[in-house]
């Protein structure tokens, strides 16, 4: 007996058009992908801190490089107008090359104490839930996805059905 897959209908705002059907995860599928995420972290984690600063860095000349793409899905899915998902793709895209100033956030840091000295030292959790809602697809998915994978977890996104596409064009990217 084979069941079929349920199906998300994702559509243009603007004409109604269906521009892409995706299949809706199952409980099985997700133990399966929190599964593979948990053995992923440990390839993340095991990355130095470089690496993964080096990471978002990448990924933000790319999402600049193929800017039109994410646009027209901004544009399409979620009805956001050009002028403005202009100003979101730039916002998004200079936070992602300016990453440095991130990572100072959560550097290990050596510390004055009345009893002497100490070091903050901070530890991937492992791996992290996102569910982000359909205002902002682009910038939310970026920050849930950027802060975890530099911190050295792994991400889980379960992005708004209205807004699923961008979602997906980062994680390709």
């Amino acid at each position: 007996m084979t069941f079929e897959k349920k199906k998300l209908k994702v559509t243009d705002k603007y004409t109604g058009e269906v521009i892409a059907e995706l299949d809706i995860d199952s409980i099985e599928d997700l133990r399966k992908k929190i599964r593979k995420a948990c053995d992923e972290q440990k390839n993340i984690s095991n990355k130095s801190f470089e690496e993964r600063i080096e990471f978002f860095r990448t990924l933000g000349r790319l999402v600049r490089r193929r800017s039109r793409e994410v646009l027209e899905i901004l544009a399409r899915e979620g009805g956001i107008p050009l002028k403005y998902g202009r100003i979101v793709l730039r916002t998004v895209t200079q936070a992602m090359l300016v990453i440095d100033y991130y990572a100072d956030l959560i550097r290990e840091k050596d510390i004055e104490s009345f009893k002497g000295r100490g070091k903050v030292i901070y530890e991937p959790v492992g791996v992290v839930g996102g569910i982000t809602p359909r205002n902002a697809p682009l910038f939310l998915t970026s920050y849930v996805m950027g802060t975890s994978l530099i911190s050295g977890n792994s991400v889980i996104l379960k992005p708004s059905t209205k807004t699923p596409l961008i979602a997906l064009k980062l994680r390709e990217l």
